[in-house]
């Protein structure tokens, strides 16, 4: 009887690495459909060894193991892999867990009772721990063929990783590039993240070249989480070049374009940030918030007012940017970029809607004083002061004494400038307005 790694996560072990924020390793599903190919292939090797391991592990430094079962024992196994197929969890599990606890188990047959049980608290329970617990006692019990204990040497790394056991991950990691004789991307790849997660950039770079190297085909969380550690480890030229030469391969890869971006910005280099982004909105990638928001901001920068305000105004109307206190902020500060006072003051009224407080309804008065409409500003003015506290209330008394001023109301000037006096930001400037003008 000849089964190999029959699992539906354990196989996957060869088959990627999910790079993800927060949550950077899980083992990656399979379709059913595959997996029952994959399982049926392996139950119809009756050779005397495992073909597979001989073609995938030439160069092993283990022994090849053969899976022989005594006849009892096969038996029971033949209705526990049956049960784990159907998937009947609970029949397989009492099923295994018997040949488990049978004295006169072989290692072979203990060890893939533990594989199994190790699926089974990873697919059902989907308890991760649990399941390195069983594989690591199969992977001990040294039992099984080439290809079923590598593949449990993979995917415990990658448990490991996912259980945040940095240092289990990459020890794993090293055993199976050690024993195996092989050269797998996958595992360089899990180091890397380890170390990622350790913030150990050297070798997250390190490990990250030897794993892109090794790839079949590119893998972009790879690549992105590549050159950000270039960029951690202070070698902001390294990850430019890298992300550009990414990008030249995959020049749509609209998550290097807003990574790249961001390091054009810190090397300030602005333009070429600004030609990349304008690029991939040319060409329709850029359609979130957060990447128009990242767009619009460059405009204003490169003092292009007009076109980043334009991007907030149709990502509002289009309802790809949410109407709220950010958005209406965003545009806000883009139309002050360039000195626009009304279009300044009409977004921070749009602002203002959103505010806790009366920071925005302050903003709003202070671009209608600049924009010459005293009457207007006095109204914005008063309306902040309704809604106190707010870090800049000395300022908006003193844009209030200055609209009251401005309409010839001296007595309510006064009133705001001895209110604006008792406030530090703004104590000095009040107060010499005070003492002059009682002076005369």
């Amino acid at each position: 009887m000849k089964w190999q790694l029959l699992s539906r996560w354990l196989i996957a072990a060869g088959f990627g690495l999910a790079l993800l924020a927060g949550n950077f390793a899980q083992a990656d599903s399979v379709d059913r459909s595959a997996d029952r190919k994959s399982r049926h292939e392996a139950k119809s090797d009756k050779g005397g060894k495992n073909s597979l391991a001989e073609n995938l592990y030439p160069n092993s430094t283990r022994k090849e193991h053969e899976d022989k079962w005594s006849p009892k024992l096969g038996k029971l196994a033949s209705k526990g892999i049956d049960a784990f197929n159907k998937p009947d969890y609970a029949v397989a599990e009492t099923t295994f867990q018997s040949i488990l606890d049978d004295a006169k188990a072989s290692p072979f047959e203990k060890a893939f009772a533990n594989q199994i049980l190790g699926s089974i608290a990873y697919e059902r329970d989907e308890d991760g721990k649990k399941a390195i617990t069983f594989n690591a006692a199969a992977i001990a019990l040294d039992g099984l063929p080439n290809a079923s204990q590598f593949a449990l040497m993979q995917a415990n790394a990658q448990l490991y990783l996912q259980e945040d056991q940095f240092d289990q991950a990459i020890a794993m990691a090293d055993r199976f590039l050690k024993e195996s004789g092989v050269q797998k991307a996958l595992m360089y790849a899990v180091k890397g993240q380890a170390y990622y997660m350790q913030e150990n950039y050297p070798l997250v770079v390190e490990n990250l070249k030897q794993a892109i190297a090794l790839a079949e085909k590119p893998n972009n969380n790879w690549n992105a989480l590549l050159i950000q550690s270039y960029a951690e480890s202070e070698q902001p030229a390294e990850a430019i070049a890298f992300a550009e030469s990414v990008l030249a391969s995959n020049p749509d890869d609209k998550n290097i374009i807003r990574q790249l971006s961001n390091l054009y910005i810190d090397a300030e280099q602005q333009p070429k940030a600004l030609a990349l982004m304008d690029r991939a909105y040319s060409s329709g990638l850029l359609k979130t918030e957060a990447e128009l928001r990242q767009l619009a901001q460059l405009y204003a920068v490169a003092e292009q007012v007009a076109k980043g305000a334009q991007i907030v105004e149709e990502a509002l109307a289009k309802g790809i940017m949410k109407a709220n206190l950010a958005s209406y902020s965003l545009l806000a500060n883009i139309y002050a970029q360039g000195e626009d006072s009304v279009k300044t003051a009409a977004a921070y009224g749009k602002a203002a809607e959103f505010a806790p407080d009366g920071d925005m309804k302050f903003q709003q008065a202070y671009w209608l004083y600049a924009a010459d409409q005293p009457e207007a500003a006095r109204a914005a003015a008063l309306e902040a002061l309704k809604r106190v506290p707010f870090k800049q209330e000395g300022e908006c008394w003193l844009t209030l004494g200055n609209s009251e001023l401005a309409l010839d109301h001296k007595a309510a000037a006064v009133a705001a400038f001895e209110k604006a006096a008792q406030f530090p930001s703004t104590k000095k400037n009040a107060e010499s307005w005070l003492r002059s003008n009682r002076r005369n």
